[in-house]
């Protein structure tokens, strides 16, 4: 809704199932269940998957309004962050590493958790720098101007919410317009 353009709220929800049927199948061929762990480490990386793709996308859009072509906007914005994607992706993963790595009952009950978060981020970081720029590339409009986004929703009350969230990261000596 705040968005206001489906594209780009659909794209980096795109993200989420890739990379959970990505780890499901992982999952799979390693006989894991998707018990109380393994569900645990499934819900935390949803946030990690997110992100990457949301990183992605905020790049390519910031070239589409600049006035670039879709297709141009996606292959020049997916050079520049991609490597900050894949460090941030391998950064992410390594600090869930050193639990595969612990000895006695605790690792053992906690190498499903490892394996499947590090496997969920890692699938993650793949599926931004692949399948999210290939997306905006074929689907993503963009509004260009603060003045188009406000008239492509055009109720008072997103107006009024508008007005009140740019006066809150603005200058506060001038209340938010009625």
């Amino acid at each position: 809704m705040f968005l206001h353009n489906g594209s780009a709220t659909l794209i980096p929800a795109l993200a989420l199932p890739f990379s959970i049927l990505g780890t499901f199948a992982v999952m799979q061929v390693l006989n894991f269940s998707l018990n109380n762990l393994s569900m645990m480490a499934l819900i935390l990386s949803i946030g990690f998957v997110v992100d990457d793709a949301i990183v992605m996308l905020e790049n390519i859009v910031r070239h589409m309004e600049t006035g670039e072509e879709p297709l141009e906007a996606a292959l020049k914005g997916s050079k520049e962050i991609g490597f900050t994607i894949l460090t941030m992706t391998t950064s992410l993963a390594a600090v869930f590493i050193p639990i595969l790595f612990m000895s006695g009952i605790l690792g053992r009950l906690f190498r499903e958790f490892a394996v499947t978060i590090t496997t969920a981020i890692l699938i993650s970081g793949v599926v931004s720098v692949t399948l999210t720029p290939m997306l905006c590339s074929r689907f993503l409009r963009v509004v260009h101007t603060q003045e188009g986004l406000r008239r492509a929703d055009g109720s008072r009350a997103s107006t009024r919410c508008c007005d009140g969230y740019e006066w809150s990261l603005g200058d506060r000596a001038a209340p938010p317009r009625r």
